[in-house]
C-alpha cells in the first residue's frame, strides 16, 4: 500500500513537472517581425512589420505596412498555446484578422488573413529590428534630362545580364512590384552576373526626388543602383511597350542581354514585364509576375556570354 502511494506521488510529480516544462517551452511573442500577406502569389504580396512588447499579463504592438506608409495599433494580441490571433482595424474602419501559430522555435508565425470575409495567408519572421539612420538610405543619382548618367551604368555593366526598372516612389504598386522582385529575384539569384538599376520617376502629383530617397529603402542588394530621372527619361525611352509611343511606360520590368549597348537609341530588351497600370494595354503574358520574371532571368544568365 505504502509503495502504490509512493508510486501515485511519483508520477503526479512528474506529470506536475512535464507540464511545468511544457508551460515554459513556450515560445516568445513579443519582438520584430516582418513577413507577407499573399493575396495573389508573386504577383500581389503585402508586406507587414509588427512589433509586439509585453504589457502586464498580455501584449500591446503595432502593425505596419511598408509600401503603404501606414501603422496601426494591434488590437485583441492573443497567444494560447501555440496559436496567436490579433487583428488591426484601419481609418476606414475595415478590420483584418489574423490566426496563425507560432513555431516551436519561436522564429516564425504562419496562418491567414482573413478581411471582409475573404481570406489569404501569411507569414511572418522574427527578425532584428532595422536601425533607420539617414547614413543607411541607398544613395539615389539624380539623371540628367539625356539619362548620361544611367546609360553610362548601363554600358559600364556590358557583359552582365541587367534589369531596368522603373517605378513611382509613392505608388503602393510601384513599390509592392519591386519587393517581389526582391523575394523572387534577388533573394533567390546569388549570380554576381546579375545588374540592377531602378529608375524613380514622377508619375503621380505626389512623386518627388524626396520621395524617392524615402523608398529606395524597399529594396537591398549590393547589385543593385537607384536613380532619380525628373524628366522621365526611361519612361519615355521605352514608351513603346505603353502601347502608345508617347506615352512614358512606368511599372516596368526590362531584361537586357550582356551583348547590349545604350548609345543614342534605347536597346530592345530581352524580355519585359509590366505591372498595372503602367501602360494601357499588357498583353497578359507580359503582366509582371515574379515567380516568371525570376525564370527568364535564370534562363538569360545560363546562355553564354557574348564574346564567349
Amino acid at each position: 500500500m505504502y509503495k502504490s502511494l509512493q508510486l501515485i506521488i511519483s508520477l503526479a510529480l512528474l506529470s506536475s513537472l512535464s507540464l511545468q516544462a511544457q508551460t515554459s517551452a513556450l515560445p516568445r511573442l513579443d519582438g520584430h517581425w516582418e513577413g507577407v500577406i499573399v493575396a495573389v502569389p508573386a504577383v500581389m504580396e503585402v508586406d507587414v512589420e509588427i512589433d509586439i512588447a509585453l504589457a502586464g499579463k498580455g501584449f500591446q504592438g503595432y502593425l505596419g505596412f511598408p509600401t503603404q506608409g501606414k501603422t496601426y495599433e494591434v488590437q485583441e494580441l492573443l497567444l494560447r498555446d501555440h496559436a496567436v490571433s490579433f487583428s488591426v482595424v484601419d481609418e476606414q474602419k475595415v478590420a483584418d484578422f489574423f490566426e496563425g501559430t507560432i513555431s516551436q522555435d519561436g522564429a516564425e508565425i504562419t496562418g491567414k488573413m482573413t478581411e471582409n470575409l475573404q481570406s489569404c495567408p501569411f507569414s511572418l519572421r522574427r527578425r532584428e529590428p532595422r536601425p533607420i539612420a539617414e547614413d543607411l538610405i541607398p544613395p539615389v543619382l539624380r539623371v540628367a534630362d539625356d539619362g548620361r548618367e544611367l546609360r553610362q551604368a548601363f554600358n559600364a555593366d556590358a557583359g552582365h545580364m541587367r534589369l531596368l526598372i522603373t517605378l513611382s516612389p509613392t505608388s503602393v504598386s510601384s513599390k509592392m512590384a519591386l519587393r517581389i522582385v526582391q523575394r523572387y529575384v534577388l533573394d533567390q539569384i546569388a549570380s554576381p552576373d546579375l545588374k540592377v538599376y531602378v529608375v524613380w520617376e514622377p508619375v503621380t502629383r505626389t512623386d518627388s526626388e524626396q520621395a524617392s530617397y524615402a523608398a529606395s529603402h524597399l529594396v537591398s542588394d549590393p547589385r543593385v543602383q537607384q536613380f532619380w530621372s525628373g524628366s522621365r527619361f526611361t519612361g519615355h525611352s521605352f514608351g513603346r511597350l505603353s502601347g502608345k509611343d508617347d506615352k512614358p511606360v512606368w511599372n516596368s520590368f526590362l531584361i537586357f542581354g550582356g551583348d547590349k549597348k545604350w548609345i543614342d537609341v534605347p536597346p530592345a530588351p530581352d524580355h519585359f514585364r509590366i505591372a498595372p497600370p503602367g501602360a494601357l494595354e499588357i498583353p497578359a503574358d507580359r503582366r509582371m509576375n515574379g515567380a516568371k520574371f525570376a525564370e527568364e532571368v535564370k534562363a538569360g544568365l545560363t546562355l553564354p556570354k557574348a564574346g564567349r
